[in-house]
């Protein structure tokens, strides 16, 4: 399973996990610490005025106690995402899309082999890629307010 954490500059933090291993809230909450501690150190005068806004859909890691703890903790605010709405998940509708297409009909030897190849597709992605999946998030979550707001009452 790759676990990727990004912002509309890049990927900031990404892990494989090994095989058969699982993502669990404990797992979630030290991905989550990483993450801060990267954050950290990009930016640091911005994370000391405001910790970032984190996107998640509702999988039991997400929203397990531990997490919920660890978000408290490293000042996230969790934006709310409509259950069974993948088209509001960016990282499905456009990030792992376009990595599968990059990673389609390669073949790997190795697990070290695979990680390079992900490493290698995120240094290919320029700010563009990213800022425009977030902007596109933006027009498609206005677009389901506005059919919400403009819905006639029955």
């Amino acid at each position: 399973m790759l676990c990727v954490w990004w912002n509309s500059l890049g990927v900031v933090h990404w892990e494989l996990l090994n095989q058969g291993e699982t993502l669990n809230g404990p797992l979630y909450a030290e991905q989550m610490q990483r993450v801060k501690d990267k954050l950290d150190l990009q930016w640091p005068a911005k994370m000391k005025k405001m910790g970032p806004i984190l996107l998640h859909d509702n999988a039991r890691p997400h929203i397990s106690k531990i997490a919920k703890e660890k978000c408290n903790d490293l000042g996230f605010e969790v934006m709310k995402h409509p259950p069974y709405s993948p088209d509001l998940a960016p990282t499905d509708y456009h990030l792992f899309r376009s990595l599968q297409a990059y990673l389609s009909g390669k073949r790997f030897q190795t697990r070290e082999d695979v990680k390079k190849a992900i490493g290698d597709y995120f240094l290919l992605k320029d700010t563009n890629f990213f800022t425009n999946t977030i902007q596109r998030w933006h027009r498609c979550r206005f677009a389901l307010l506005w059919r919400i707001w403009t819905k006639p009452l029955s």
